[in-house]
């Protein structure tokens, strides 16, 4: 029984290294006879395999050449340049951005546009713009990457270190973790991306109705109910809710009446939007998650992130379920140890531990509206001697108030502006550190080495 290579009515079949030999194996038998010598250490066998590795790498590129014509097989260049027929383009990886904030000995002390600062493990950052201090000796100013990827989002307080320093400048850090950092668009992401936009494209078809709604800002879900008996389409819009303005209402209508088919009537919706309210409704009653390990800087960002996602892409008139929460935020990292409180309930009703019922008839869509976290620990502190002051061999340094010293194990490590290293005595007796040298430092950095810790958020 013959068997086919190449493109085949189920696709392409390469002929691997094993078949080739074997093919040209019998050819030659066949011409010269079966009594050719082709043991392993014979001339004509080394001859053999060095014909079939050869031919095997033009069967490798052939396969490679037919994949690229098609978006599901195409990677890498060949991908990019299948889809810019389509006027798409791979998206780069991106530097992290956030702000610094420079203190210094007196107003008026100019930093420089591409000041360069750095975290105690070497991701470097340049200052964007140029700051000058103010009269409280303070500034701040917008710093981006040098490099590029999500390696480079780093916590709050990390960016504490000036690659050259400045003459008077005492400090730098960053209030808040800096973000957008991001890697390049995998060839997985570029593909769905791509059908997404030609889904955009086409007229008529359910997919293309629902992806251009959902491309006008603010909308989050589309659904649609079609009555063949009537022509009829039910569009049901969600995320607009109560902003929804008749300019809103006139895009949805001009989206429709150029994306559907012509003869077809459609009613437009718009849902009610049920504000769901997740772990505290009453004063100090929040979600409790106990975290252990290497937890990330961004802990309390992601367990939030993960809580929006799930509540905000619920469908029109999907109930929220209180169990899938659970399944949310322990998939969130393997860092996720315990959920210790976790209540739901609609705004404004009492906090239960129960699902939240929201009407099937298409006329509520449940989401969250905004959230704060409201309590953040770091690992990192700045311990300030006081303006015009200095450490004092023997100064005695406590833990701060929000810090429970039950949770520290011990002290890392403390260090000044500059990362060099600061003798000092950890007595945990009296939660209290003691420095044993002078040093002519207003901030000292302190890292402790901390317990499990609970992280609370109150969503609102």
């Amino acid at each position: 029984m013959s068997r086919e290579y190449g493109v085949t009515d189920k696709g392409f079949k390469r002929k691997d290294f094993n078949d080739i030999f074997e093919d040209i194996k019998d050819r030659l038998k066949s011409r010269i006879g079966d009594d050719i010598y082709l043991e392993k250490e014979s001339p004509l066998r080394h001859i053999l395999n060095s014909v079939s590795f050869e031919i095997a790498r033009q069967w490798d590129v052939a396969e490679h050449i037919y994949a690229s014509g098609y978006i599901d097989q195409a990677s890498g260049k060949n991908l990019e340049n299948l889809v810019s027929l389509a006027g798409v383009t791979r998206r780069p990886s991106t530097k992290s951005t956030g702000f610094v904030r420079f203190e210094g000995k007196e107003a008026g002390i100019q930093i420089d546009e591409g000041t360069g600062l750095k975290t105690g493990d070497d991701i470097f950052f340049n200052t964007v713009e140029s700051v000058i201090l103010d009269e409280d000796g303070t500034a701040t100013a917008e710093v981006e990457s040098v490099e590029r990827g999500e390696d480079v989002n780093v916590g709050a307080g990390t960016i504490t270190e000036f690659v050259n320093t400045i003459d008077d400048v005492y400090s730098v850090t960053n209030p808040e973790p800096t973000t957008g950092g991001e890697e390049k668009e995998t060839d997985k992401q570029l593909r769905l991306r791509t059908k997404r936009i030609l889904e955009q494209r086409g007229n008529a078809t359910k997919n293309a109705i629902k992806q251009r709604l959902l491309d006008k800002e603010g909308v989050s879900s589309v659904t649609l109910k079609e009555h063949t008996d009537e022509v009829m389409l039910d569009v049901t819009v969600g995320g607009i809710g109560e902003e929804f303005t008749e300019e809103d209402e006139k895009d949805l209508h001009d989206i429709m009446d150029a994306v559907r088919a012509y003869g077809i009537k459609y009613n437009l919706y718009t849902p009610q939007s049920e504000y769901i309210q997740v772990g505290g409704y009453e004063e100090n009653e929040s979600v409790k998650i106990l975290v252990q390990g290497d937890y990330p800087f961004d802990a309390e960002l992601q367990i939030e992130t993960a809580i929006h996602e799930y509540i905000n892409s619920l469908e029109v008139g999907d109930d929220v379920l209180y169990a899938k929460l659970y399944d949310i935020i322990y998939n969130v990292g393997e860092w996720v140890y315990n959920i210790e409180s976790l209540k739901l309930a609609k705004l404004g009703e009492t906090i239960e531990r129960e699902d939240i019922s929201i009407d099937g008839d298409e006329s509520e869509k449940a989401i969250i509206k905004n959230s704060e976290v409201t309590e953040r620990d770091n690992e990192r502190i700045q311990k300030d001697a006081g303006e015009g002051e200095t450490w004092d061999a023997g100064n005695v340094v406590y833990i701060d108030e929000y810090l429970d010293p039950d949770r520290v194990i011990g002290i890392e490590s403390v260090k000044d502006g500059d990362g060099n290293d600061i003798p000092f005595d950890y007595d945990d007796e009296y939660d209290t550190i003691v420095i044993y040298e002078d040093t002519e430092e207003r901030y000292i950095y302190v890292t402790y080495r901390l317990k499990d810790i609970h992280i609370e958020i109150e969503m609102v």
